[in-house]
C-alpha cells in the first residue's frame, strides 16, 4: 500500500473483513472524536484510525466500546518501533514518540474506561505490522511481520473474534448475566446507586462477599502502567448499604493494602476507614507481568472493599471542614507513625477523603497500599503533585534515597494548598488560580534545577499569594507556609535573617544558629503541625460558619505520562517494548 494514511482506512477494512466474526465490524473513526476523553491533553483528540467493534451499530469513537484499535502510519519517521538484533527497540525520533504516545494512549484509555486485564491493538505500516499487547504491567510488542505475505494477521484476528471474552482480555469476574436469583438485589442496587436502566450493573465477588456496582466515579488514569485504580460505590445486600470498592493491580512487591489496614485498626488508629472485604481476584488472566530491563515487573489484580464512602477533599461544605478533613487524616498518619512506624507515603488529595454530607465534618486517610513499617526500609515513593521537594530532587537526579516524616508532612502542606487554590474562595481570577495550580505539575522541557525551583515557589512566596477570603485558613496556611520555607532555604540565610538587628548583642551569633537549628526542625516532625492543626479547628466561630463552601473546580488538561504528551518523559522508561508474539 502506498499514499496518504487515510486512503489505507477503507481498504485494510476491506481486505481484513473476510477473516473476522460476522458480529464484527471495522469502522473508521480518525475524524471523529470521542468527547468524553476531551481533557487528555497532546493530541488532537481521541480518535484512532480504526475502531474493531463488536455487535455494536457505533461508527464514530467510542472509546467505552471498542473491541480493539488500529493505528496506521506511511513514513520511516513515523514508526514507534524498530527491529534491532532479534529485540523490539524504540524509535526515539519525535514523530515516533509521538506515535507511540497514541498506542499508549488508547490502550490505556480501554483499560481504565472498560472492564479489561489487557488490551490488544495492532500498527500498520504499508504492508507490515505489529500486534500489541497492554497491560498494566507494560505493553508487549511482536516483531514486525508482512501480513499480506504471510496469515499471521488473519489469523490473529480470526481467533481473537471468535474467542471467549476473557480470553480477549475482559474481565469476566465482573459478572453481567445474572441469575434469577440476582434479580431482585440487582433492583436494590439500583435504587441505593441511582443507576437508571440504560447504566451497567456487575455483580462482584471479594472474599466470598457479594456486591453490586454500576459505573466507577474513578477511572481515569494519567499513567499506562501501574495500579490502574478504579473506584466503585458498591450495594452490599447482607448489610443493605453502600460501601466502596476499590480495583487496582497491586505490585507483588507491596503487601495487600487489606493487610496494612489491619495493622492500622489492630493498633486502634483514629480516622480508618474499616474493611469489609478484601483479596486477590481469582482467574486465567488476572496478573500480569513484563520483562524489564531492571528485571521482571509483575501486578495482581486486587479489591478491597471499605465500610463507607466518602466524598473528595475538594467537596468541603466551608473551609473549616477542608482543614478538618486534613486534621484528621493528619491525625491518622501521626498515630501510624508513632504507634507502628509506618509511613503511609503517598498523601495526595485523592487520598484524604471527608465523611458522608449527612454526617459531622470528619476526615479519612486512605490508599494505604504504598504504607510500609521503618524497620523493613522505605524507598521513595508519592504522587508528583504533591511530593516532597527533598522526594522530587532524588526523583529527578535518580538518586535512591529512604522516605522520611517529614515528606509526607510537607505531602500534607501541599494537599491542604492545592485544595485551597483549586476550590476555595478567592481574590485569584480563573488564570491566575490556573498558574498556581501549574506549579505543582510536572512542566515539558523544564530542567531539575527549574522544577525544584517551581516547587520550592509555592512556598517561598508565601501565602499572601493566594488571596484567600477566609481568614482562619489563610492564617494557618501562612504559618504553615513560614514553617515549611525554613527547611526549602540554605541554612545559612535562615541564620542571617535570624542575626539581622541583633549582632551586637552578647553571643548573637549562637543565639541565632539555636534558632535556626529548632526553626528549620518544626516540619521534620508532626508536632507543630498537628498543634497548628489542632488550634484551628478549634476555632468555634470558624466551626459554625458556612459561608465559604468550596467553588467549581478549574478545569485542566490532563498529562498521560509515558511519553504520549511529552518525548522526554522520565516515565516512558517503565513501558519498555518487549520483544515476542502476542
Amino acid at each position: 500500500m502506498s499514499g496518504p494514511e487515510k486512503e489505507h482506512y477503507d481498504r485494510f477494512a476491506t481486505y481484513m473483513t473476510p477473516f473476522i466474526n460476522p458480529q464484527w465490524k471495522f469502522h473508521i473513526t480518525s475524524a471523529n472524536v470521542d468527547r468524553d476523553f476531551d481533557d487528555m491533553e497532546g493530541l488532537q483528540g481521541v480518535k484512532p484510525d480504526l475502531i474493531l467493534y463488536e455487535d455494536c451499530s457505533e461508527k464514530r469513537t467510542v472509546m467505552k466500546k471498542a473491541g480493539m484499535v488500529i493505528e496506521f502510519k506511511t513514513a520511516d519517521a513515523d514508526v514507534p518501533f524498530l527491529d534491532m538484533d532479534g529485540k523490539v527497540t524504540e524509535n526515539n525520533s519525535d514523530e515516533a514518540k509521538l506515535a507511540r504516545g497514541q498506542l499508549i494512549l488508547y490502550s490505556t484509555i480501554i483499560l481504565s474506561a472498560q472492564q479489561r486485564t489487557r488490551s490488544y491493538s495492532f500498527f500498520v505500516q504499508n504492508h507490515t505490522a505489529r500486534i500489541i499487547c497492554h497491560s498494566r504491567a507494560g505493553m508487549e510488542v511482536s516483531p514486525l511481520f508482512n501480513y499480506a505475505e504471510t496469515s499471521d494477521l488473519k489469523e490473529f484476528l480470526w481467533r481473537y473474534t471468535h474467542a471467549s471474552a476473557e480470553d480477549r482480555g475482559f474481565d469476566t469476574t465482573m459478572i453481567s448475566n445474572f441469575q434469577p436469583e440476582d434479580e431482585k438485589h440487582v433492583k436494590e442496587a439500583r435504587e441505593k446507586l441511582k443507576a437508571t436502566e440504560d447504566k451497567p450493573m456487575f455483580k462482584v465477588l471479594v472474599q466470598g462477599k457479594t456486591f453490586y456496582v454500576s459505573e466507577p466515579f474513578i477511572f481515569r488514569h494519567n499513567h499506562p502502567t501501574g495500579r490502574g485504580t478504579r473506584c466503585f460505590e458498591a450495594y452490599y445486600p447482607a448489610e443493605k448499604r453502600l460501601v466502596l470498592l476499590k480495583d487496582s493491580w497491586r505490585h507483588v512487591e507491596y503487601a495487600p493494602e487489606g493487610e496494612i489496614y489491619e495493622k492500622l485498626h489492630a493498633a486502634k488508629l483514629p480516622n480508618i476507614l474499616p474493611v469489609v472485604a478484601h483479596g486477590d481476584v481469582e482467574g486465567k488472566y488476572q496478573s500480569a507481568e513484563v520483562l524489564t530491563e531492571g528485571g521482571l515487573r509483575k501486578f495482581i489484580h486486587y479489591r478491597i472493599v471499605l465500610g463507607k464512602v466518602g466524598r473528595p477533599i475538594g467537596e468541603f461544605r466551608s473551609t473549616y471542614e477542608l482543614v478538618k478533613g486534613c486534621a484528621d487524616a493528619f491525625e491518622a498518619h501521626f498515630c501510624a507513625w508513632r504507634k507502628l512506624k509506618m509511613l503511609h507515603r503517598d498523601v495526595s488529595s485523592g487520598n484524604i477523603i471527608l465523611g458522608p454530607i449527612d454526617e459531622e465534618p470528619q476526615g479519612y486517610l486512605i490508599d494505604w497500599e504504598f504504607g510500609k513499617e521503618q524497620s523493613v526500609g522505605m524507598k521513595s515513593q508519592g504522587t508528583y503533585e504533591f511530593m516532597s521537594v527533598r522526594l522530587l530532587q532524588a526523583l529527578l537526579s535518580d538518586e535512591k534515597i529512604q522516605h522520611e516524616p517529614s515528606d509526607d508532612i510537607e505531602s500534607f502542606v501541599y494537599v491542604l494548598a492545592w485544595t485551597a487554590i483549586q476550590h476555595a474562595v478567592s481574590g485569584m481570577d480563573v488564570a491566575t488560580r490556573q498558574r498556581r495550580l501549574s506549579d505543582f505539575m510536572r512542566q515539558p522541557g523544564k530542567g531539575a534545577q527549574e522544577t525544584i525551583e517551581q516547587r520550592s515557589g509555592i512556598i517561598t512566596r508565601g501565602a499572601d499569594d493566594l488571596r484567600l477570603n477566609t481568614v482562619q485558613l489563610a492564617t494557618l496556611l501562612h504559618t504553615l507556609f513560614t514553617g515549611l520555607a525554613y527547611r526549602l532555604v540554605p541554612r545559612e540565610m535562615v541564620v542571617d535573617r535570624l542575626l539581622d538587628g541583633t549582632e551586637d548583642e552578647p553571643n548573637a551569633l549562637e543565639k541565632a544558629e539555636l534558632k535556626a537549628e529548632e526553626r528549620i526542625g518544626r516540619m521534620a516532625t508532626h508536632d507543630f503541625m498537628r498543634t497548628q492543626l489542632r488550634n484551628a479547628v478549634g476555632d468555634e466561630e470558624w466551626k459554625t460558619c458556612t459561608k465559604d463552601p468550596a467553588v467549581q473546580p478549574l478545569k485542566h488538561k490532563r498529562k498521560l505520562e509515558g511519553g504520549a504528551m511529552s518525548s522526554g518523559a522520565k516515565r516512558q522508561r517503565n513501558l519498555r517494548s518487549q520483544s515476542g508474539t502476542s
